[in-house]
This record gives structure tokens, C-alpha cells and sequence, in this order.
């Protein structure tokens, strides 16, 4: 699924809710392959990138639809996964993969 069928599904809580009402379908939706991955970006006030973590290939966790930093750590969510993802953020291995140029 493009940005754009997610942005589709974002904007419609029906479509929202059918998704809810049976998750099958996400597996559907979602592709396997060159479109897979996960990218997490922090931004300031000013919308300036100040983190930007990319694991182009999903090895860890793919489709992130959420994100949280809490206490030195971001937690990380996708509709795809059973589980929330837990990067740590104070040590040098906080990186998933090689940052893409923006």
C-alpha cells in the first residue's frame, strides 16, 4: 500500500473500522517486497528533521503507522505486527539502518 492508500484509509473511518473488523485484510493491502519497510522521522517546531531512523528492507519491524519516544527509548507500532517495537535510543546501535538522504 502507497502513502496514498494509507492517507485513503486515514481519512475514512468506515474504511477504518472494516479493517478493524477483520485485520485479514491488512495482509491485502499490504505489499511484500520493494515497497516494504519502515521509516520513523522526528521533526522540531520548525519541521526541521532532527532523527531520522530508516530500515528500508523491514528487518525489525515494518509499516510503522506510530511512534513514541519515551524515557530514552522509542516505541514503535504497525497494524501488520502483534508486537510494539522497542529501539533504545542512548546507545550507538540506535540507528536501524543507514540513513537516506533528504
Amino acid at each position: 500500500m502507497n502513502q496514498t492508500g494509507v492517507r485513503a484509509i486515514q481519512s475514512c473511518p468506515d474504511k477504518w473500522k472494516l479493517l478493524q473488523a477483520y485485520p485479514e485484510l491488512i495482509n491485502l493491502l499490504i505489499p511484500l517486497g520493494n515497497d516494504a519497510g519502515a521509516r520513523v522521522v522526528k521533526v522540531d517546531t520548525h519541521g526541521k528533521i532532527i532523527m531520522d531512523f530508516n530500515d528500508p528492507n523491514a528487518t525489525y519491524i515494518s509499516f510503522v503507522t506510530s511512534a513514541v519516544e519515551f524515557e530514552d527509548n522509542l516505541y514503535m507500532a504497525s497494524i501488520q505486527s502483534k508486537f510494539v517495537g522497542k529501539l533504545p535510543l542512548n546507545t550507538p546501535e540506535a540507528e536501524l539502518a543507514p540513513k537516506a538522504t533528504i
